[in-house]
């Protein structure tokens, strides 16, 4: 008997409602959260839920819902209420990523939650509770949505520059903006913000390119993470001709009385040696998706000619087979049948070269290297595509900022404009015909001064 008093003064045993902590020499000790009962165990995204249990704390009761990343967000942070019972928390309707930041603590929206089985627990100061599972059975009439309904089938074929009706539904309310776009995953026609009354006129951008995987987005402005996108791909096809007044621009069109001014060289003082460059500015009327000639010429001899955007300037190689004198003019071309053309007002000289090797040079290459010799095609990388992309930033059809060895798209692109300058089919990759045209180009390409050691 005197045992049992003894233990009984050395322990007094606390019990708060159905909170329990044992009081060991005057320090609590609590037990960690332990959850008895849901309010519900199913439901959709939205539905309240009240968890019944012990060991919750007065605040900071973090609800963590399987994998969604829910403890992250403060708005998972709650209280507990009925002497630190219960719990009530709204099923999440999003995943969640931890911000980068711990203080404040915080997380950013990603996807919505899908349907599926998630463990609950509680998680406070005191420890982790067991898990208890409850069910999403449906998105939820509160969670924000939006679903394309058309185009939908499969089967719609539509001309590059025409119009297509985007249709959706959503619940969110009619007063809030949208963006309504189309894309293949990899081009992407024009956004358009526009308020969320179900359907939109889009008009297919004349610039992407025809193919059979486009889908129609929509997605709400202020939150990115409610789109939705057409179930089945439609087909862009190439326009089969341009409405009255315009002409065919590659595959865009453009308006037959366009214009186009050439602003430099244009003071008859410029004086450029052969092989030197010279940058070509001009305006227009047309945007900057059209494509135009570039060239110089005496009205006897033409220089090379260099197909580009629209971009209202170029820096262009002056042709070293050019004689010298003082008539010549620098002329850009809208592309269509019936061009838009304008030439410098006043002629610039371009004069002989100072010495038999351009700039910085001190030698060619031999005569009889011959440095092409394999078919080079985009994704290629390899030393004969440096070589290529050498001679494509000397001739000024490509940026040298993009000469990386690789056989990327710009470099495909500025392979057509060599192939075009030059007569043949411009079809982006190296085969025996643009090979010979760049072993003859690469015998005349000079070993600038720095290079010799390593060429």
């Amino acid at each position: 008997m005197k045992k049992i008093i003894l233990v009984l003064s050395m322990c007094l045993c606390l019990f708060t409602g159905d909170n329990l902590s044992v009081e060991a020499n005057s320090h609590p000790v609590f037990i960690g959260p332990t959850i008895k009962s849901l309010s519900a165990y199913s439901g959709p995204l939205g539905t309240s839920v009240t968890i019944t249990g012990l060991g919750f704390s007065t605040t900071g009761n973090q609800i963590k819902f399987g994998d969604t990343g829910s403890e992250y967000n403060p708005e998972y942070n709650l209280p507990s209420t009925d002497e630190n019972r219960k719990i009530t928390f709204t099923v999440p309707s999003y995943k969640y990523y931890k911000c980068m930041n711990d203080i404040p603590k915080c997380a950013v929206k990603m996807d919505v939650l899908p349907q599926g089985t998630y463990p609950i627990t509680v998680v406070n100061e005191y420890g982790t509770s067991t898990s208890v599972n409850f069910t999403v059975t449906t998105s939820g009439s509160n969670t924000p949505s939006i679903r394309v309904i058309s185009p939908n089938s499969g089967f719609e074929s539509i001309e590059q520059g025409s119009k297509v009706e985007i249709q959706w539904t959503s619940n969110i309310p009619s007063n809030e903006m949208v963006i309504v776009y189309v894309s293949d995953g990899i081009n992407r026609g024009n956004n358009n913000l526009v308020l969320n009354t179900g359907n939109f006129i889009y008009t297919i951008d004349e610039r992407l390119p025809p193919n059979s995987n486009y889908k129609a987005y929509v997605y709400l402005a202020s939150d990115t993470v409610i789109v939705d996108s057409s179930d089945k791909s439609f087909t862009i096809k190439a326009r089969s001709s341009c409405p009255t007044g315009y002409v065919f621009n590659g595959s865009i069109c453009i308006p037959t009385n366009s214009s186009i001014t050439v602003t430099s060289p244009n003071s008859g003082f410029e004086s450029i040696e052969q092989g030197g460059k010279v940058e070509i500015r001009w305006t227009s009327t047309v945007s900057i998706g059209a494509m135009v000639d570039v060239y110089v010429s005496d009205g006897v001899r033409k220089g090379n000619v260099l197909r580009t955007s629209n971009t209202g300037n170029v820096i262009y190689t002056l042709d070293e087979r050019l004689t010298p004198n003082s008539d010549y003019r620098a002329y850009v071309s809208l592309v269509s049948e019936n061009p838009a053309i304008d030439s410098s007002d006043k002629p610039f000289t371009i004069k002989a070269r100072s010495s038999i090797y351009p700039p910085g040079c001190t030698s060619y290459f031999g005569y009889s290297a011959t440095k092409f010799t394999r078919a080079l095609r985009y994704g290629s990388r390899n030393s004969q595509v440096d070589a290529l992309q050498t001679i494509l930033v000397d001739k000024g059809y490509l940026d040298e900022r993009y000469a990386t060895g690789l056989f990327s798209n710009r470099t495909r692109n500025a392979v057509k404009l060599l192939q075009s300058a030059n007569g043949l089919t411009p079809d982006g990759s190296v085969g025996p015909f643009t090979r010979a045209l760049l072993n003859n180009l690469w015998k005349t390409q000079c070993i600038a001064d720095q290079d010799t050691t390593t060429n």
